[in-house]
Protein backbone atom coordinates (compact mmCIF):
# COMPACT_ATOMS: atom_id res chain seq x y z
CA UNK A 1 0.00 0.00 0.00
CA UNK A 2 2.93 2.33 0.68
CA UNK A 3 4.10 1.78 -2.90
CA UNK A 4 0.61 2.59 -4.17
CA UNK A 5 0.50 5.87 -2.21
CA UNK A 6 3.92 6.91 -3.52
CA UNK A 7 2.95 6.17 -7.15
CA UNK A 8 -0.36 8.06 -6.91
CA UNK A 9 1.33 11.05 -5.19
CA UNK A 10 4.02 11.18 -7.88
CA UNK A 11 1.41 11.15 -10.64
CA UNK A 12 -0.58 13.95 -8.97
CA UNK A 13 2.51 16.12 -8.51
CA UNK A 14 3.25 16.05 -12.26
CA UNK A 15 -0.13 17.58 -13.14
CA UNK A 16 -0.21 21.36 -13.39
CA UNK A 17 -3.49 23.27 -13.26
CA UNK A 18 -3.52 27.03 -13.42
CA UNK A 19 -5.57 29.60 -11.56
CA UNK A 20 -6.01 33.35 -11.40
CA UNK A 21 -3.08 33.44 -8.97
CA UNK A 22 -0.96 31.04 -11.06
CA UNK A 23 -2.07 31.49 -14.70
CA UNK A 24 -0.73 29.60 -17.70
CA UNK A 25 -0.80 32.79 -19.82
CA UNK A 26 0.62 36.16 -18.70
CA UNK A 27 1.03 39.52 -20.39
CA UNK A 28 2.15 43.01 -19.43
CA UNK A 29 -0.69 45.32 -18.47
CA UNK A 30 -0.80 48.57 -20.42
CA UNK A 31 0.98 47.28 -23.54
CA UNK A 32 -2.06 47.35 -25.85
CA UNK A 33 -1.90 49.98 -28.57
CA UNK A 34 -5.68 50.32 -28.68
CA UNK A 35 -8.36 50.39 -25.97
CA UNK A 36 -10.58 47.54 -24.84
CA UNK A 37 -8.22 44.60 -25.52
CA UNK A 38 -5.45 44.86 -22.89
CA UNK A 39 -5.02 41.18 -21.95
CA UNK A 40 -3.36 40.61 -18.56
CA UNK A 41 -3.56 36.84 -18.00
CA UNK A 42 -5.32 33.62 -18.90
CA UNK A 43 -5.80 30.25 -17.21
CA UNK A 44 -7.57 26.90 -17.55
CA UNK A 45 -10.07 25.95 -14.83
CA UNK A 46 -13.33 24.20 -13.96
CA UNK A 47 -12.36 20.94 -15.62
CA UNK A 48 -15.08 18.30 -15.30
CA UNK A 49 -15.68 14.91 -16.92
CA UNK A 50 -17.24 16.67 -19.91
CA UNK A 51 -15.76 20.18 -20.23
CA UNK A 52 -13.14 22.75 -19.26
CA UNK A 53 -13.04 26.54 -19.17
CA UNK A 54 -10.53 29.14 -20.32
CA UNK A 55 -10.48 32.44 -18.43
CA UNK A 56 -9.05 35.57 -20.04
CA UNK A 57 -8.61 38.69 -17.89
CA UNK A 58 -8.73 41.99 -19.78
CA UNK A 59 -7.71 45.11 -17.87
CA UNK A 60 -10.04 47.44 -19.77
CA UNK A 61 -12.83 45.06 -20.77
CA UNK A 62 -15.41 47.74 -20.00
CA UNK A 63 -14.12 49.63 -23.06
CA UNK A 64 -14.75 46.71 -25.42
CA UNK A 65 -18.07 48.10 -26.63
CA UNK A 66 -19.02 47.72 -30.32
CA UNK A 67 -19.92 50.94 -32.10
CA UNK A 68 -21.20 52.19 -35.44
CA UNK A 69 -23.89 50.71 -37.62
CA UNK A 70 -24.26 47.36 -39.38
CA UNK A 71 -21.60 46.97 -42.05
CA UNK A 72 -19.73 50.07 -40.88
CA UNK A 73 -18.79 49.21 -37.34
CA UNK A 74 -16.00 48.56 -34.82
CA UNK A 75 -16.26 45.19 -33.07
CA UNK A 76 -14.25 43.20 -30.50
CA UNK A 77 -13.09 39.62 -30.17
CA UNK A 78 -10.92 37.67 -27.74
CA UNK A 79 -9.24 34.43 -28.75
CA UNK A 80 -7.55 31.68 -26.75
CA UNK A 81 -5.16 29.62 -28.90
CA UNK A 82 -3.91 26.20 -27.79
CA UNK A 83 -2.41 23.01 -29.18
CA UNK A 84 -3.87 19.64 -28.16
CA UNK A 85 -0.64 17.66 -27.85
CA UNK A 86 -1.84 14.12 -28.68
CA UNK A 87 -2.96 15.18 -32.19
CA UNK A 88 -0.91 18.39 -32.56
CA UNK A 89 -4.07 20.18 -33.71
CA UNK A 90 -4.31 23.90 -32.92
CA UNK A 91 -7.68 25.10 -31.60
CA UNK A 92 -9.04 28.62 -31.08
CA UNK A 93 -11.84 29.42 -28.63
CA UNK A 94 -13.27 32.84 -29.46
CA UNK A 95 -15.60 35.31 -27.76
CA UNK A 96 -16.85 38.20 -29.88
CA UNK A 97 -19.21 41.14 -29.69
CA UNK A 98 -20.40 43.01 -32.75
CA UNK A 99 -23.11 45.43 -33.80
CA UNK A 100 -24.38 43.03 -36.47
CA UNK A 101 -24.06 39.61 -34.80
CA UNK A 102 -24.22 40.46 -31.10
CA UNK A 103 -22.40 38.24 -28.58
CA UNK A 104 -21.02 34.94 -29.87
CA UNK A 105 -18.78 32.12 -28.60
CA UNK A 106 -17.21 29.66 -31.04
CA UNK A 107 -14.55 26.96 -31.36
CA UNK A 108 -12.28 26.60 -34.39
CA UNK A 109 -9.38 24.44 -35.51
CA UNK A 110 -6.54 26.02 -37.44
CA UNK A 111 -5.04 24.92 -40.76
CA UNK A 112 -1.46 26.01 -41.47
CA UNK A 113 0.61 26.70 -44.56
CA UNK A 114 3.78 24.68 -45.17
CA UNK A 115 5.64 27.70 -43.85
CA UNK A 116 3.87 27.36 -40.49
CA UNK A 117 1.72 30.47 -41.00
CA UNK A 118 -2.02 30.14 -40.26
CA UNK A 119 -3.97 29.46 -43.47
CA UNK A 120 -7.58 29.08 -42.32
CA UNK A 121 -9.74 28.79 -39.22
CA UNK A 122 -12.37 26.04 -39.59
CA UNK A 123 -15.50 26.54 -37.51
CA UNK A 124 -16.27 23.50 -35.33
CA UNK A 125 -19.07 24.44 -32.93
CA UNK A 126 -20.77 27.07 -30.84
CA UNK A 127 -19.59 26.98 -27.23
CA UNK A 128 -20.70 28.49 -23.93
CA UNK A 129 -19.20 31.69 -22.61
CA UNK A 130 -19.44 34.72 -20.37
CA UNK A 131 -18.41 38.35 -20.94
CA UNK A 132 -18.20 39.87 -17.46
CA UNK A 133 -17.07 43.49 -17.10
CA UNK A 134 -17.38 43.29 -13.29
CA UNK A 135 -14.64 40.65 -13.01
CA UNK A 136 -12.90 41.88 -16.20
CA UNK A 137 -13.03 38.32 -17.49
CA UNK A 138 -14.10 36.57 -20.65
CA UNK A 139 -14.77 32.88 -19.94
CA UNK A 140 -14.91 30.26 -22.70
CA UNK A 141 -16.28 26.80 -21.85
CA UNK A 142 -15.34 23.97 -24.22
CA UNK A 143 -16.87 20.50 -24.29
CA UNK A 144 -14.17 17.82 -24.30
CA UNK A 145 -16.08 15.96 -27.03
CA UNK A 146 -15.39 18.92 -29.35
CA UNK A 147 -11.63 18.36 -29.13
CA UNK A 148 -11.84 15.51 -31.63
CA UNK A 149 -10.04 16.57 -34.82
CA UNK A 150 -7.36 14.04 -35.80
CA UNK A 151 -6.08 15.94 -38.86
CA UNK A 152 -7.03 18.50 -41.49
CA UNK A 153 -7.09 16.95 -44.94
CA UNK A 154 -7.77 18.87 -48.14
CA UNK A 155 -9.00 21.84 -46.15
CA UNK A 156 -11.50 19.73 -44.17
CA UNK A 157 -11.24 18.64 -40.53
CA UNK A 158 -11.25 14.87 -40.02
CA UNK A 159 -12.95 13.81 -36.78
CA UNK A 160 -12.08 10.89 -34.48
CA UNK A 161 -14.04 10.47 -31.24
CA UNK A 162 -11.19 8.43 -29.69
CA UNK A 163 -8.90 11.48 -29.82
CA UNK A 164 -10.76 13.50 -27.17
CA UNK A 165 -8.89 14.52 -23.96
CA UNK A 166 -7.84 11.76 -21.57
CA UNK A 167 -6.17 12.00 -18.16
CA UNK A 168 -2.55 13.03 -18.70
CA UNK A 169 -3.12 14.60 -22.13
CA UNK A 170 -1.74 18.11 -22.41
CA UNK A 171 -2.63 21.46 -23.90
CA UNK A 172 0.57 23.20 -24.97
CA UNK A 173 1.56 26.66 -26.20
CA UNK A 174 -1.57 28.44 -24.92
CA UNK A 175 -1.78 32.11 -25.90
CA UNK A 176 -4.39 34.82 -26.18
CA UNK A 177 -5.20 37.85 -28.30
CA UNK A 178 -7.72 40.67 -28.20
CA UNK A 179 -8.68 42.29 -31.50
CA UNK A 180 -10.57 45.43 -32.48
CA UNK A 181 -12.18 44.91 -35.88
CA UNK A 182 -13.20 47.62 -38.31
CA UNK A 183 -15.87 46.77 -40.88
CA UNK A 184 -16.25 48.76 -44.07
CA UNK A 185 -18.46 47.56 -46.90
CA UNK A 186 -18.85 44.12 -45.32
CA UNK A 187 -15.12 43.34 -45.05
CA UNK A 188 -13.38 43.25 -41.64
CA UNK A 189 -9.82 44.34 -40.93
CA UNK A 190 -7.94 44.45 -37.64
CA UNK A 191 -7.59 48.01 -36.37
CA UNK A 192 -5.38 46.90 -33.49
CA UNK A 193 -4.77 44.04 -31.09
CA UNK A 194 -2.95 42.80 -28.01
CA UNK A 195 -1.27 39.38 -28.20
CA UNK A 196 0.50 37.28 -25.58
CA UNK A 197 3.45 34.95 -25.84
CA UNK A 198 2.97 31.19 -25.55
CA UNK A 199 2.31 30.16 -21.95
CA UNK A 200 2.71 27.03 -19.85
CA UNK A 201 1.11 23.68 -20.60
CA UNK A 202 -2.12 22.48 -18.99
CA UNK A 203 -2.61 18.79 -18.16
CA UNK A 204 -6.04 17.17 -18.09
CA UNK A 205 -6.59 15.50 -14.72
CA UNK A 206 -10.23 14.33 -14.73
CA UNK A 207 -11.32 11.27 -16.70
CA UNK A 208 -13.90 11.93 -19.38
CA UNK A 209 -17.33 10.33 -19.20
CA UNK A 210 -16.51 8.29 -22.31
CA UNK A 211 -12.94 7.09 -22.67
CA UNK A 212 -10.86 4.59 -24.62
CA UNK A 213 -11.82 1.99 -22.02
CA UNK A 214 -15.49 2.13 -23.02
CA UNK A 215 -16.60 4.70 -20.50
CA UNK A 216 -14.70 3.52 -17.39
CA UNK A 217 -12.35 6.26 -16.11
CA UNK A 218 -8.78 5.58 -17.17
CA UNK A 219 -7.38 6.67 -13.80
CA UNK A 220 -9.50 4.04 -12.00
CA UNK A 221 -8.28 1.33 -14.38
CA UNK A 222 -4.69 2.32 -13.60
CA UNK A 223 -5.28 2.26 -9.83
CA UNK A 224 -7.00 -1.12 -9.95
CA UNK A 225 -4.12 -2.51 -12.01
CA UNK A 226 -1.60 -1.26 -9.43
CA UNK A 227 -3.61 -2.74 -6.56
CA UNK A 228 -3.88 -6.12 -8.32
CA UNK A 229 -0.13 -6.18 -8.96
CA UNK A 230 0.51 -5.40 -5.27
CA UNK A 231 -1.90 -8.14 -4.13
CA UNK A 232 -0.45 -10.75 -6.50
CA UNK A 233 3.05 -9.78 -5.39
CA UNK A 234 2.04 -10.24 -1.76
CA UNK A 235 0.52 -13.66 -2.43
CA UNK A 236 3.65 -14.83 -4.22
CA UNK A 237 5.82 -13.56 -1.36
CA UNK A 238 3.74 -15.49 1.21
CA UNK A 239 3.99 -18.71 -0.79
CA UNK A 240 7.75 -18.35 -1.05
CA UNK A 241 8.00 -17.91 2.73
CA UNK A 242 5.96 -21.10 3.24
Amino acid sequence: MAVLVVIVAAAASSVRAGSEQDPEITDTQGDAAIGGVDIVKGWFAEETQTSFSIHLMIADLENAVPSGSAGNENDFSFRAWFVFEPTNITYVAEASKSVTFGEQYKLYCVEFENTGAPKAMHSLADISGEWNTSTKQVVLTVEKSMINVSKIEGGTPVYDSTKTPKVGDRITSPSAEGIVWGWTGGSPSALGKDSTSAGEAYTFSIASTVSETGGFPILMVGLIAIILIAVIGGVIALRIKK
